[in-house]
């Protein structure tokens, strides 16, 4: 069974880029347009990992964070919070909440290889060779 990776981004092209590159390296994909649409994902399954823009309308990355904690989610599942505007305060608040980060622009394959070394230790899954797009800005 493939591993469900949950994508929140506001920015729909990047939405699709990281799907098509998380379903080339043998992952399911649902995606949220915002962190209220992340939520409403998470109500009817959870993910195995899941990418969370930090800045969003709606609800931001740190509010879908803060409801994890409510409803008991946070360390259940892997989070790498992706920001273009990530200062020092805001990367160790993340890192304090037991999530990766990723800047953006970012190269698609590192953030695959991000959520595999956080699902399976580094480790590839049966689909080896990533067979991802070459140019991953954001």
């Amino acid at each position: 069974m493939k591993q469900h990776v949950l994508v929140v981004d506001d920015v729909s092209d990047l939405r699709m880029l990281m799907r098509v590159g998380f379903e080339r390296a043998g992952f399911r994909v649902t995606e949220a347009e915002d962190g209220a649409a992340a939520i409403n994902a998470l109500e009817v399954e959870l993910p195995d990992a899941m990418v969370l823009d930090l800045r969003m309308p709606v609800l931001d990355g740190l509010g879908v964070l803060d409801w994890m904690d409510t409803q008991q989610l946070s360390g259940r599942f892997p989070v790498v919070v992706l920001t273009a505007f990530a200062d020092s305060a805001t990367a160790a608040e993340i890192q304090a909440r037991g999530c990766g980060w990723a800047g953006k622009p970012f190269e698609l394959s590192q953030l695959v290889e991000q959520i595999r070394e956080r699902l399976f230790g580094g480790h590839l899954t049966a689909t080896e060779g990533d067979g991802l797009p070459e140019d991953h800005s954001s």
